[in-house]
């Protein structure tokens, strides 16, 4: 009897622990998932993010962003790299070098019409902090090109070398592609299939929405007043895919000079200049969402026909809108 007790005993309990564990392991299978919907401000602009998971993300994402700009916020006086536009030393982090690679792709490509140099000619022209318009004159903007140029920018070891102190630098032309993809990169670290990150207009997306269609992305008409993204659209895309996609335009950031009339902020780097043309936007779909921005950065220097031999060439999806007398007009390269 006394072996049956026990037997009976170790049954029990065997039993017990196996409900236990089938009882845990169905909890962990069926997690609640569902839709979230994160805003919030950054970068100098604001971001909207939508995933589906069992919970929040929010304080993970905020956190994501803030420790981007405490390296490359060109808006927060003691970050990395305004600390180097000050003269200080930086340490070529592993999110540096990244940034700084995927600026010299574009660098090159585009014949140096991408730079993340222009700084001191952005703050001339009265793009910097006041935004208020200065209209230097040919001697002020040749006292400062010669500190132009991505190519004076150099990694040594593991920090961050320039040929002249007066070299600044800044990665705002790719900043929110690239901490949009670093968002992208954790959300796909947790095995999420669907989401779409939006910061300052640029966007990536994975798998489908709230509604288990494709993602659509409305593209803004570039006129001047239209300062509410989404409220007057032009055309809508459909990402295929896992890309990134940036637009670039001059209808909401310009200034107006009673002589010289409209200054957009777009700054050419061979004249130092602000670029004079009839492209309105230039959007650009690529395989991640920083090369898609600094592209589209690039196409707005170039103009249109340089845009569209551009984006041939490196066979991407871009589409340009832009002025043809008193049309306006919408290129869509895979029309073409």
């Amino acid at each position: 009897m006394r072996l049956n007790k026990t037997l009976t005993i170790d049954y029990i309990h065997f039993a017990l622990v196996l409900l236990t564990s089938i009882f845990l392991f169905s909890g962990c299978s069926h997690k609640s998932y569902r839709y979230h919907t994160n805003v919030g401000a950054a970068e100098g602009t604001t971001y909207r993010i939508i995933y589906e998971f069992d919970h929040d993300l929010q304080s993970d994402i905020a956190t994501i962003i803030d420790e981007f700009e405490e390296e490359f916020s060109i808006y927060r006086k003691e970050s990395a790299i305004s600390k180097f536009n000050r003269g200080e030393k930086m340490i070529a982090t592993e999110r540096f070098k990244e940034c700084y690679s995927i600026s010299q792709t574009i660098f090159e490509q585009s014949n140096h019409l991408f730079d993340p140099t222009l700084r001191p000619l952005i703050k001339m022209w009265g793009f910097g902090e006041d935004n208020k318009l200065r209209n230097p004159s040919e001697t002020q903007i040749d006292s400062v090109m010669e500190y132009v140029g991505f190519d004076k920018i150099f990694i040594s070891g593991d920090t961050v070398g320039r040929n002249n102190n007066r070299i600044s630098l800044d990665f705002n032309a790719i900043a929110k592609g690239y901490s949009v993809d670093l968002v992208g990169r954790f959300f796909d670290s947790l095995d999420i299939d669907n989401y779409l990150i939006e910061i300052g207009g640029e966007i990536t997306t994975k798998g489908k929405n709230s509604s288990g269609n494709p993602w659509r992305i409305g593209i803004d008409r570039p006129i001047d007043g239209n300062y509410s993204p989404g409220a007057d659209l032009i055309t809508k895309v459909e990402l295929d895919g896992h890309k990134g996609l940036a637009t670039s335009g001059n209808y909401r950031k310009f200034l107006i000079d009673s002589i010289a009339g409209k200054v957009t902020h777009t700054i050419d780097p061979r004249s130092g200049h602000s670029v004079s043309h009839n492209l309105l936007s230039a959007t650009i779909i690529a395989k991640n969402t920083a090369l898609a921005d600094g592209y589209a950065t690039a196409c707005m220097v170039g103009g249109t026909e340089w845009s569209k031999t551009f984006i041939k060439k490196y066979n991407l999806r871009g589409i340009l809108i832009y002025v043809e007398g008193d049309r306006i007009i919408t290129w869509d390269s895979s029309e073409q």
